[in-house]
């Protein structure tokens, strides 16, 4: 086990960039959102996710299902930009070792007047944002496991203006009797620049997680996590959730997430997941004093 960490923290420190943006605003925020309404934190270093969704998050545990695929879709009413959203995400297992990933977000943001020169109404607008990525998973022995993704974003200000970056995230994780340690770098990607205001820095972060889950008994099982960002603009946020599952079928989840300086703000979690027969449904609230309130819904199917 010494080893794996040892090599854990190597491969961090190989992949953090030289040194960190400058402080103030960070360009497509919404790409660090947490997109799993299975999910009980919002860090990107999640450890008890869906597969599914590992193309936003975390791409070293797309081995969530025993199954060949995972495909999800969901649905998200964001309650402090007004956006509605729907995201599609799933996951192939190739193998026991080799697993692919892809992922598709379409938001759509409140809309506006459009006015002509003269002062005119002319129409409206909806602004909206839009990630389409892929990643990959591979399983370099029963502990540890690496991973990862690449996707494009884009936002959609006005019918003359839009802008969009490459982001990437890469992972690793490792499990060993019931605990799982994932750590990596999230969201890394070249500035935005705008020809008005200048260059803005991707919200890139350094990024831990830690999970633990244990039987509680023939019908419970238990779930902990802890997430953690650091922020190259200085920010820091983290993350704590629980999870109670009964009988394999219902999921109850907990959780809150400081956002500090970060581009998600805090807020508090509460979720219920149905799972049977390779189905899940779940459902999760968030809310707080700057978050607003939030709501996810997502159906997912393994096969």
């Amino acid at each position: 086990m010494k080893r794996y960490i040892v090599f854990l923290a190597s491969f961090i420190i190989s992949i953090l960039p030289a040194s960190a943006g400058e402080p103030g605003f960070e360009a497509l925020p919404f790409l660090r959102l947490s997109r799993d309404p299975s999910a009980v934190t919002g860090g990107s270093a999640q450890v008890f996710a869906s597969g599914a969704y590992s193309v936003f998050t975390n791409p070293a545990l797309p081995f969530s299902s025993d199954k060949g695929v995972d495909a999800a879709l969901s649905y998200a009413r964001w309650g402090a930009s007004g956006s509605n959203e729907i995201d599609f995400g799933g996951a192939y297992r190739l193998s026991e070792r080799f697993s692919l990933s892809l992922g598709f977000s379409y938001g759509m943001n409140p809309a506006y007047d459009v006015y002509n020169k003269l002062g005119a109404l002319t129409g409206t607008f909806t602004p909206s944002d839009m990630i389409a990525g892929l990643g990959a998973g591979f399983r370099v022995s029963d502990a540890l496991t690496l991973g990862a993704n690449v996707k494009y974003a884009s936002s959609k200000l006005s019918d003359a203006y839009s802008y969009g970056a490459v982001a990437g995230d890469v992972f690793a994780a490792m499990e060993f009797s019931g605990l799982i340690v994932s750590a990596g770098v999230s969201t890394l990607g070249t500035p935005v620049e705008s020809q008005k205001t200048g260059k803005y820095n991707l919200p890139s972060s350094a990024a831990f997680g830690l999970g633990y889950g244990t039987a509680a008994g023939e019908a419970l099982e238990l779930r902990a996590q802890v997430t953690a960002d650091y922020y190259f603009s200085g920010a820091l946020a983290a993350g704590a959730g629980v999870e109670a599952v009964i009988k394999d079928m219902v999921s109850l989840r907990f959780g809150y997430d400081y956002g500090g300086e970060s581009v998600i703000p805090s807020h508090a979690t509460a979720g219920i997941g149905l799972h049977f027969s390779g189905f899940r449904f779940d459902a999760k609230l968030l809310t707080g004093k700057d978050a607003g309130t939030s709501m996810l819904f997502g159906a997912s199917y393994s096969f």
